[in-house]
């Protein structure tokens, strides 16, 4: 186990390295709960790059539960 200095260096190091090589996706600029849901179940099997493509057309689709329980099974 890591003491506390170890922790917060090893923080530093993996935030440093986000900043310079971090991927810029729509999912991290959000707060909503809903919105995070649908990215983590996005994410489970597909690649980011394609969630990144339908990622804004579902939320813009289906904005909140209430949408996506109206939604169809088609849909």
């Amino acid at each position: 186990m890591l003491d506390d200095d170890a922790a917060e260096y090893f923080r530093g190091v993996v935030y440093a390295n986000y900043e310079q090589r971090g991927r810029d996706f729509p999912w991290r600029h959000t707060t909503d709960p809903y919105h995070t849901l649908v990215s983590e179940m996005m994410l489970q099997q597909t690649q980011t790059s394609r969630v990144a493509n339908k990622y804004q057309e579902f939320v813009e689709r289906f904005p909140n539960f209430e949408s996506l329980s109206r939604a169809s099974a088609a849909d």
